[in-house]
């Protein structure tokens, strides 16, 4: 009795490693590298590309999704990774931040939701969570996109202004293309 509870107990271990080490969703895997606002315009300062800025909520659950799902596939990370210094920002942080040579807090952080100014900015004044905005390499608005997104949707905008295809042609030239 007592070889085979340790059989099992040895069994159990296996498998739980096993499971641990690389073959459970999403561990071993790449990440997108999250920085700071503040690290992204310092790294553009060098080396200019251009930003995702992810605008989220502590309080958001669709924004917990975006993390838990279409932010974890293996063609959204070498996307992000590639051509993209990825932001997190949080709409409601107190911390102030400088954003082309103007400084931006959260006028009542203790408020509840309450809104960065720079969130605002970024957003147009039209605050709603998740929201994307994509920079260029000059820190300039180029889209802003909203709400929870699939890989399936969120890619082509990625890979669009990423490889600097809005530059070349409209976005209904590129859809066409694409056969979306």
């Amino acid at each position: 009795m007592k070889n085979i509870l340790i059989t099992l107990g040895l069994f159990f271990l296996a498998i739980t490693g096993f499971s641990q080490n690389g073959n459970s969703e999403g561990s071993n895997k790449a990440k997108i590298n999250w920085i700071s606002i503040s690290e992204a315009l310092e790294k553009n300062e060098e080396n200019p590309k251009k930003i995702f800025v992810d605008v989220y909520t502590d309080w958001c659950g669709w924004c917990k999704k975006m993390d838990k799902t279409t932010f974890r596939k293996p063609e959204v990370v070498e996307v992000m990774n590639k051509y993209f210094y990825p932001v997190k920002f949080d709409a409601e942080s107190a911390e102030p931040v400088e954003f082309n040579g103007k400084v931006y807090k959260n006028t009542n952080p203790d408020k509840s939701r309450h809104a960065h100014q720079l969130a605002s900015a970024l957003l147009r004044n039209k605050l709603s969570y998740p929201s994307y905005v994509l920079l260029d390499g000059n820190n300039n608005g180029l889209t802003v996109l909203k709400g929870y997104m699939k890989k399936k949707d969120l890619m082509p905008v990625l890979k669009f202004i990423g490889q600097d295809l809005h530059k070349e042609m409209k976005w209904k030239e590129y859809k066409k293309q694409q056969g979306m």
